[in-house]
């Protein structure tokens, strides 16, 4: 850093070692035949930080499904950090 101001160069550096969404991170699919579904990263390559698989394990409304593994390098779908985490059970009512 300099001074109040990020070093573009280590910035545009980082970019290129460090995914956007890292295994374990939670995404929603945003286009394709699974839009708004939710699931986790499963695995990144290194030579393709953009394009993790994503294991989808549930749909949109909320429903545990059997995984489902999407290769976004293999299909253009997009992707974006979950916006909600579902919960399995939702908590009982409290009078």
């Amino acid at each position: 850093m300099s001074g109040e101001h990020l070093n573009t160069e280590i910035l545009t550096r980082d970019m290129d070692i460090i995914p956007r969404f890292p295994t374990g991170s939670e995404v929603e699919m945003v286009t394709g035949p699974y839009a708004g579904y939710w699931g986790i990263v499963a695995r990144v390559d290194k030579a393709h930080l953009e394009n993790p698989v994503v294991r989808l394990l549930k749909d949109l409304d909320g429903q545990r499904i059997s995984p489902i593994e999407v290769d976004l390098l293999a299909f253009d779908y997009e992707i974006q950090t979950a916006r909600r985490q579902i919960p399995d059970k939702v908590p009982a009512a409290v009078s």
